[in-house]
């Protein structure tokens, strides 16, 4: 529970929180959750019912960028001189 109560102190949106109310988040709230390589936790535009917070190890976080073409720019006009 110290382990955790410390690094919820690390955590900046927890800072201001006294010692009491980390442990009753750490005890209340928080379930420690182990993933494997490859896993998606969740998907962009599906509702999530939780917070997460990387305790140890790495994520990766990646969306789709959807790029629309762009005006033809005629450039004849400017190039002749």
């Amino acid at each position: 529970m110290d382990r955790m109560i410390a690094f919820l102190r690390d955590v900046p949106i927890f800072k201001h929180l006294t010692r009491m109310r980390l442990a009753k988040l750490a005890h209340y709230h928080l379930k420690k959750v182990k993933y494997c390589r490859g896993h998606y936790v969740y998907k962009k535009g599906e509702p999530s019912q939780s917070v997460y917070i990387v305790l140890s190890g790495e994520f990766q976080q990646t969306y789709e960028i959807i790029v629309k073409p762009s005006k033809k720019i005629e450039t004849d006009n400017y190039l002749k001189k």
